[in-house]
């Protein structure tokens, strides 16, 4: 094993159980009644150690109330809400250590309770990306910290609407990730963080006709569920965007076995019979990214374990959620002094230097290119997507 320049004795590792939970609301905070069961398993087994709890659209689509958002007390009562469910479901206390909120944009921070004193250098950031990145009816609020000595960092995001600005969405999603804790220096960046979550209301949509895709979705059953879902799937803007943005590849996704998640009818299992005749999408989504670390016994800091929507009318979007084994490195012997520790704990030692020429001409790509993702679809099982 790895020693450290002074005696913290041997670098070791500690598994936690991390949870991710992205809705899009709709206009609101759910309601009492609906939340709790989101955040239960079939196999409740094995309880939470942390979880990053995203929304988006938590207030009306107006000028005041999302230039106003949400007030502290809100967010305060909601986090109680929160945590006097899981106290129920699991039987332990669990905390609220941290949230960031930016008009309709909100993410919590959950721990249990007899762990918080393995976290540290906590740190929040805002990533404003609509009307010329001033206001944040789209972009991101992101939650950062060291879980032992191993950095992780969450973003939830709401990314460009619309069908045909799929090229809009992979800039807000790359401007994200350069953007966030700005006022540190490079080797900060969320590119740099050992794991990385990617969620939220990712606004991708199903490249399939409206009319086609809804009669197959009216036409599932239990033998055929899963092969519409992958037809559908290999329809995905986002997975066929991969073919341009190979950046994108780095991200990984569990597989996705569900219905698509947008968009519904108000308080209604039916999808969009609107004039705008909107194409059922996997808009809610929940990825990952991790880099190596410093212990060359992990060879893997983030394994995937489960990922799931959840039902509920009370928006036109579905709750999705995933399960998480994250691996952290740790010193067998504690630290002495915080400043030593902090010392110790210096994200900047543990990633490669940041690379200005490559990322300067991937920004100068989706800023001018016209991107067509779709001239590769032909290599997919059919070639008539729209």
């Amino acid at each position: 094993m790895e020693k450290d320049d002074k005696d913290f004795g041997d670098l070791e590792k500690e598994q936690f159980n991390v949870v991710a939970f992205t809705w899009n609301c709709a206009g609101q905070l759910p309601p009492e009644e609906d939340f709790g069961k989101f955040l239960q398993w079939k196999d409740n087994t094995e309880s939470p150690d942390i979880l990053f709890l995203g929304f988006q659209e938590v207030v009306q689509l107006g000028i005041m109330s999302m230039l106003n958002g949400l007030g502290k007390y809100q967010i305060n009562d909601f986090g109680d809400r929160i945590t006097e469910d899981l106290k129920i479901l699991y039987d332990e206390e669990y905390t609220v250590f941290t949230f960031e909120c930016m008009m309709g944009l909100l993410l919590l921070a959950v721990c249990k309770s007899n762990i918080f004193d393995k976290i540290s250098n906590i740190d929040k950031s805002q990533v404003p990306l609509g009307f010329g990145r001033t206001i944040g009816n789209k972009g991101a609020v992101l939650i950062r910290f060291l879980l032992n000595r191993t950095s992780i960092v969450c973003a939830c995001c709401h990314l460009q609407s619309g069908k045909e600005k799929y090229h809009k969405r992979v800039k807000h999603w790359y401007d994200i990730t350069e953007l966030a804790f700005e006022n540190y220096d490079r080797d900060n960046s969320f590119n740099k963080h050992q794991v990385q979550f990617f969620m939220g209301d990712l606004n991708f949509r199903v490249q399939h006709p409206y009319e086609e895709t809804i009669e197959l979705l009216n036409g599932i059953n239990d033998e055929n569920k899963q092969e519409t879902i992958q037809f559908l799937f290999n329809r995905d803007q986002l997975s066929l965007l991969t073919n341009d943005f190979p950046w994108l590849k780095e991200y990984k996704e569990m597989k996705v076995d569900f219905l698509p998640t947008y968009k519904y009818d108000k308080e209604s299992d039916i999808y969009d019979t609107s004039d705008k005749m909107r194409v059922p999408s996997w808009c809610d989504r929940i990825l990952w990214r991790e880099k190596d670390g410093e212990n060359e016994e992990i060879e893997n800091y983030c394994i995937p374990v489960s990922y799931e929507r959840r039902e509920s009318l009370f928006s036109d979007h579905r709750p999705v959620i995933a399960k998480f084994k994250v691996y952290t490195d740790k010193y067998s012997t504690a630290c002495g002094e915080e400043d030593e520790c902090d010392q110790k704990f210096d994200t900047t030692k543990k990633f490669p230097s940041y690379d200005p020429d490559k990322n300067k001409s991937i920004s100068k790509q989706l800023d001018t290119e016209d991107i067509s993702p779709f001239k590769h679809s032909k290599t997919r099982e059919e070639s008539e997507l729209d």
